[in-house]
């Protein structure tokens, strides 16, 4: 039984040797179609893959050096972002004779355009769980101030904004700041619909009178926060929205008159539900004022109209709204 054994162990390392494999060179060049002159480069950081598991990258000269295999083909990939990825097939070869040098496999990556596809950003309201600072506030809380003064005035006591007004009544061309940031770097978003200019990303919202009386929430932002549209939003956020549904038909006027001369006149309605499914919504608005300054005077008319669709879960709706200003010098 022990010399068994003993011949057993002695055939196991007279086999081994023959088995025995030697690690390979592997050489990555990297090659940009349409730049003949520059030729291959050799490419640092490129993953390698033998057999779907990853052995690592490439160094700074594009090699890296395959580890010991077994017998029999295996499949060598290399991959690196912006490059079509190589497969090939690697044989493992008996081990090197001393002083023979390794075998070298070259790869080379074409390089290529990638798809990225389209990040959505679906939401523009910050919550109790948002790493942001926020107020928000609702149609009652607007009703109380609005009294025919431009929306930044309606916000002033809100921390953080300052508001001031060309005219000195809070009628015609006004400005609001946040935190010291003024309109240019204030993202207005109205129903998630970008107000922003283009070209100076200022708002004017003079072009909007009594756009408050439409104004079912409006939620400021202060600082960095949740945005659909580009760099607009790192100063503050004003994000409004006019989504309010009334099951009930209605009519109602407001009219108020102040200081300066200063009047406000709008009609409003609605149908409530037609039919189950559609709903109807108007708005007519006037204001005008002579201003606290001398030649500081204004005159605005705005117009809103809202038609909906619902069902079950599904809302569809149709919104236009506009306004002309006409002011004096201030």
């Amino acid at each position: 039984m022990k010399a068994l054994v003993l011949t057993g162990a002695a055939l196991l390392a007279l086999v081994a040797p023959a088995w025995a494999q030697s690690a390979q060179l592997l050489h990555v060049e990297a090659h940009q179609p349409g730049i003949h002159f520059l030729g291959n480069q050799d490419l640092p950081g490129a993953g390698v893959f033998l057999d779907g598991q990853a052995l690592g990258e490439t160094d700074r000269l594009g090699n890296f050096t395959l580890p010991v295999v077994p017998a029999g083909p295996h499949q060598l990939r290399v991959s690196a972002l912006g490059y079509e990825p190589a497969e090939t097939t690697l044989t493992g070869r008996p081990a090197a004779a001393p002083g023979e040098l390794a075998e070298v496999a070259h790869v080379t990556l074409v390089a290529t355009s990638q798809f990225i596809p389209d990040v959505a950003v679906t939401a523009t309201r910050a919550n109790n769980r948002t790493a942001t600072v926020y107020t928000d506030l609702g149609k009652q809380d607007l009703n109380k101030r609005n009294f025919g003064q431009d929306l930044p005035y309606l916000l002033d006591q809100t921390p953080s904004v300052v508001v001031t007004s060309d005219a000195g009544a809070g009628v015609g061309y006004t400005d609001i700041r946040i935190r010291g940031t003024s309109s240019t770097g204030i993202n207005t978003t109205i129903n998630g619909v970008p107000l922003n200019d283009p070209e100076s990303h200022g708002s004017f919202l003079v072009n909007l009178p009594d756009l408050a009386s439409s104004i079912n929430s409006i939620q400021v932002q202060r600082g960095v926060g949740t945005s659909q549209n580009g760099s607009a939003a790192f100063g503050a956020s004003l994000n409004i929205s006019t989504l309010d549904n009334r099951r009930e038909a209605y009519a109602e006027t407001q009219n108020t008159y102040g200081s300066f001369n200063t009047w406000k006149n709008n009609v409003s309605f609605g149908t409530g539900l037609v039919g189950k499914y559609f709903t109807f919504d108007g708005r007519l608005s006037r204001i005008a004022s002579d201003g606290y300054l001398n030649r500081a005077a204004s005159d605005l008319k705005s117009y809103y109209f809202a038609a909906g669709f619902q069902v079950k879960s599904t809302r569809l709706k149709f919104i236009t709204f506009s306004g002309r200003e006409k002011t004096y010098q201030a």
